[in-house]
């Protein structure tokens, strides 16, 4: 009976620290108010030479500073409850703490009779400013996220094209969640251990485990608790965040029914009653455009131009052009472009070599929703042109010679909603006065460099002609930022800035593991990008399966394993041929007179699609095409379930292959899929694009 008192009486006082710690998102934007407004007072009276002021400073330095110490408190309390992203909640914590130690400091230098002292009090305060800004800036991003202050808020799920070939996941379920329940389940902020911002994350679960239950799906704990009542305290999302609709709740059942699938396309869920109306009225939000679709000769003819061209969607008459960091535009890809103008709906320039003169061309694309100029020698001269793109809604100017005299030449713009003025020669009062007087357009500007300390560099992109080759292939690394060194490294060895730089394209004619890295002062160096290079030192002269593979992944036949064209990890690309419960034998012939010392074989992994990694790899050998025997084998562990997979391998048997005229490459399949996934026991899917012989 003690003990139960004693543990009963134990978690009032831990509901009590609780609830106390519950008032920090209120109590924490005092200090702000308060210190600001002390530190306004300080700069009127050294400005104004005031002495009336005095009083008033050390009344808000002290509410400053006892408003700080509640908040640590509360603050500290309420870090106990857990859910927060360690890294990011040791900085905001000591911060905190640093400016509450910092504002006593201020209080006291004020305060004090000796004038020597007092001397210290106005810079005290304003370093006390600066760590109230870096301070509010890590709470914000625990609280919405690291991307919260540049990512424009999600908007409601709206689709391009023919509804039946989006991908469920992420074209209907992952913006429901990114508007509605990331801002507490991010990689910051893990509310109750459950990541909600990644597909593996989902299947991971939280600390009640997992959120999917297949068997019972109205029993799974995300229906669950979007269906409690508001009040409820395990209600998601909690009272006082925007709410699940009935339309977005339904989606979500009927994505759970089906099995949670990462990959599936509409069309290929048969029971869709509950919600062909929802996917209707998505389908039909989309604007319809009056133009007529490009045909196959017309993305040729643009693609042999080097004008990158992508449809927005299957069967969607609209286009996405891409010419950033083209250095070698003329008036010649325009005119082609002007062809098609009305298709284009999105184009960016980023980094291009485009002038006022080349920017002529842009008022013949009427229908273009988004532009991107940043980082481009046009001037105000060229916002004449742009302003006659009366649908624009999304507008880059960053990093250009714009003015507040050519600004005002897109006031005319109705729909005008992203403007970036960040780094251009737009003034900041005009800016504001812009901004008061145009509340429905968002403009960004002003951002310093280093307000967000030492950021991280984005990996360089990799591009290779070919990364499976006979002779040599070139390779190309580029990054989207302006400023950024690459360095790289050829054997597998993670580079740093004493590693080789790269400076142009350039050729390679072995096997190797290409590493490479971004590197810009005062940015964090980016993580390393690496791709595996292939030299294929023998091509078999025939090569047959055994069994065919699934029919709907099916690629060229057999002739897929030997043709050197590496498949994407996106399994429907026409690349991959696909087993499901069921392993691939394939007999390749060989001519004889070449050593092979090494059998490689290209697999997939996507587990939440039920792709796994082969489970072994045996390589037989015959001399006279009739007796076999093993000459290679190679076990391949299942990865941990915690270590959910998706990607691209490729899997080295060593060999010692001499004279040999066949071979036959068995690569074994799990056949299920093993206990601890989410839909044990089922038939799995073994996916593979090349077997190469070195």
């Amino acid at each position: 009976m003690t003990k139960y008192l004693f543990r009963n009486k134990m978690q009032e006082e831990a509901q009590f620290y609780l609830n106390v710690a519950r008032f920090h998102p209120l109590i924490v934007h005092m200090p702000i108010g308060i210190l600001f407004f002390a530190l306004i007072l300080e700069l009127l009276k050294h400005w104004k030479k005031r002495t009336d002021l005095d009083f008033s400073i050390s009344a808000a330095l002290l509410l400053g500073a006892a408003s700080s110490i509640f908040a640590a408190i509360t603050g500290w309390l309420l870090s106990e409850e857990g859910g927060y992203q360690p890294e990011a909640l040791f900085w905001h914590k000591w911060m905190g703490i640093s400016l509450t130690i910092g504002s006593l400091i201020a209080l006291l230098f004020h305060l004090t009779k000796s004038e020597k002292l007092q001397r210290f009090s106005f810079p005290t305060l304003l370093i006390t400013s600066i760590l109230l800004i870096i301070t509010g800036h890590l709470g914000g991003n625990i609280t919405h996220g690291e991307d919260y202050l540049f990512t424009k808020p999600p908007e409601e799920v709206t689709l391009s094209g023919d509804i039946n070939q989006v991908q469920v996941y992420e074209g209907l379920i992952a913006p429901i969640l990114t508007r509605k329940c990331n801002s507490c389940h991010n990689q910051s902020k893990t509310k109750g251990d459950l990541i909600m911002t990644t597909y593996a994350g989902l299947f991971a679960g939280g600390k009640s485990g997992g959120i999917f239950d297949f068997a019972d799906v109205e029993n799974s704990e995300l229906l669950k608790r979007i269906h409690l009542p508001n009040t409820d305290d395990k209600h998601m999302p909690p009272e006082g965040k925007l709410q699940l609709t009935e339309d977005e709740m339904t989606l979500l059942a009927w994505w759970i029914k089906n099995k949670a699938c990462e990959r599936c396309i509409v069309s290929e869920i048969t029971e869709k009653e509950e919600v062909q109306a929802i996917l209707d009225a998505l389908e039909n939000s989309e604007p319809k455009y009056d133009v007529d679709p490009l045909n196959e000769k017309d993305f040729e003819e643009l693609r042999a131009l080097n004008i990158s061209v992508y449809p927005v969607a299957e069967d969607h008459p609209m286009v996405l052009i891409n010419l950033a960091y083209r250095t070698d535009l003329d008036k010649a890809d325009f005119k082609k472009l002007r062809s098609i103008a009305e298709n284009v709906l999105e184009f960016n320039l980023a980094g291009s070599n485009l002038n006022d003169e080349l920017a002529e061309n842009l008022s013949y694309f009427k229908n273009l929703r988004k532009l991107q100029l940043q980082n481009t020698s046009i001037s105000n001269d060229a916002l004449k042109y742009v302003s006659e793109l009366e649908n624009l809604e999304s507008l880059n100017l960053y990093q250009t010679e714009i003015s507040d005299y050519g600004i005002e030449e897109l006031m005319k713009l109705s729909k005008l909603e992203q403007l970036y003025l960040w780094q251009t020669k737009a003034s900041a009062e005009f800016v504001e006065k812009l901004q008061k007087n145009t509340a429905e357009l968002t403009i960004q500007y002003e951002i310093p460099d280093d307000i967000f300390g030492n950021n991280a560099l984005i990996s360089p992109e990799i591009k290779v002609s070919n990364p499976i080759f006979s002779d040599r292939t070139t390779v190309e690394l580029s990054s989207g930022l302006n400023g950024v060194s690459i360095y790289y490294t050829t054997d597998g060895s993670n580079p740093d800035t004493t590693s080789l730089r790269y400076t142009e394209p350039f050729q390679i004619s072995e096997s190797l593991v290409l590493q490479s890295v971004s590197y810009k002062q005062g940015w964090r160096i980016s993580e390393p990008s690496t791709k595996k290079l292939i030299k294929v030192g023998t091509v078999p002269k025939k090569v047959r399966l055994q069994r065919p593979p699934n029919e709907a992944y099916a690629g060229n036949g057999a002739q897929s394993l030997i043709d050197r064209k590496k498949g994407t990890q996106d399994f429907r690309d026409g690349l991959w041929l696909g087993y499901q419960g069921e392993s691939l034998l394939a007999i390749l012939e060989l001519d004889g007179t070449k050593k092979v010392t090494e059998v490689v074989v290209s697999a997939l992994s996507d587990q939440g699609s039920w792709i796994f990694y082969p489970k072994s790899i045996e390589v037989y050998v015959s001399l006279d095409g009739e007796n076999y025997e093993l000459a290679g084998q190679l076990d391949i562990p299942l990865l941990k379930p915690e270590l959910f997979v998706s990607g691209m391998e490729y899997f080295e048997v060593p060999v010692d292959l001499d004279k040999a005229v066949s071979a036959k490459i068995t690569v074994k399949s799990h056949i299920t899929n093993p206990d601890w996934h989410s839909n044990p026991g089922e038939k799995c899917w073994l996916f593979v694009d090349e077997i190469l012989l070195l």
